[in-house]
Formats: structure tokens, C-alpha cells, sequence
């Protein structure tokens, strides 16, 4: 193999994870934001997804690569801003509820954990970039800054949206007892 070669192939090491944990996460955010703007091959399931990535990292270049986390990025910065949103008016829609339930489902941070997750493997990623040949860190740079933005408001968001139990003497982990007291027994 030649040096050239071996520059240009470089990008596969940073592959593993990325193919590894994005199809299932990246699928959820397809899913959840199909719509009319959206094609419909764009809305395809894990199984499609995890094909995508293989066929990029098979027979795709680096460029190729960076042009699909790129794609999943901006899919990532929509899911954020959809769900931080929607906290946000479910906030101000809170405020005249008098049983004090939280109308923030499981969906909304099923989603964002999704796009968490879909935002720290690439930022991460992209972060390597900077011990490879070529011009790929420079190319991600705004990917960067606005990832690193993303994945600290869905950090907030999933922190401040904890499931919570329905008694609040029940501890929301259900092998710790609530109450300290209630230790031991008595």
C-alpha cells in the first residue's frame, strides 16, 4: 500500500463506534421527524440504516463519510431544537395545572436520548479528526461547534425531564427505599 493510500483509507479507523451505535439512534430520529419535507427513503428503519453505513464505510470515501455525518448532525441539531422546544411550552403550559403532573412523555426523551447519543459519537469523531491526514478536521469545524451547543442543551434538557415516580414517597429507583428512615425495616 502506498503512503497515499494508506492517508486516504485513514478515516476508517475512526469508524467502529460511529457504525456501531449510530444506525439504531440515527433510525429513531428519522422516524420521529418524517414528514412532508422529508423523502421517504430518508425515513428508513435500523435495519436500512445499518446498511447505509456499511455501503458508506465499504465502499464510501472519507469525504463521503463526513458528508453523512454532516446530514446526521443537522438531523440532530432538528430533533433538539423540536424537543427543547416542546419543553418549553409544556413549561408555560405547566403553570396552570394544578395537579402538578409533567406532560413531558417518554417519547420526548426517548428521542433526545436518541439524539444524544447520535451527537456524542460524532463529536467525538470529529474531535479525532484532528490525528488524521487531510483536511477533515478543518472540514468539520462548524459541525463541531454546533454539536458540542446540541448535546449540552439535550444534557440539560434530559437532566431537568427525569422520569419522576407518581408518589413522591416512592423512591424512583426501585431497589432503594425513599426514605432513609425506612431502612432496616421496623
Amino acid at each position: 500500500m502506498t503512503a497515499h493510500a494508506g492517508s486516504r483509507l485513514a478515516w476508517l479507523a475512526l469508524t467502529p463506534e460511529p457504525e456501531r451505535e449510530l444506525p439504531e439512534a440515527v433510525a429513531v430520529l428519522r422516524r420521529t421527524l418524517r414528514n412532508a419535507e422529508t423523502p421517504p427513503e430518508a425515513s428508513a428503519g435500523t435495519s436500512s440504516e445499518a446498511r447505509k453505513v456499511q455501503r458508506l464505510v465499504l465502499r464510501g470515501t472519507g469525504r463521503s463519510w463526513r458528508r453523512y455525518l454532516h446530514e446526521i448532525s443537522e438531523l440532530t441539531h432538528q430533533v433538539a431544537d423540536r424537543v427543547t422546544e416542546a419543553g418549553r411550552a409544556d413549561q408555560a403550559g405547566r403553570a396552570d395545572r394544578t395537579d402538578g403532573t409533567d406532560r413531558t412523555d417518554g417519547t420526548d426523551r426517548e428521542l433526545a436520548t436518541a439524539a444524544l447519543l447520535v451527537g456524542e459519537v460524532v463529536l467525538e469523531h470529529h474531535r479525532m479528526l484532528i490525528g488524521l491526514p487531510g483536511a477533515g478536521y478543518r472540514e468539520t469545524e462548524q459541525d463541531r461547534t454546533v454539536l458540542a451547543a446540541t448535546v449540552a442543551r439535550l444534557s440539560a434538557w434530559l437532566a431537568t425531564h427525569a422520569p419522576q415516580p407518581a408518589d413522591p414517597t416512592q423512591s424512583a429507583d426501585p431497589t432503594q427505599p425513599a426514605d432513609p428512615t425506612q431502612e432496616g425495616g421496623s
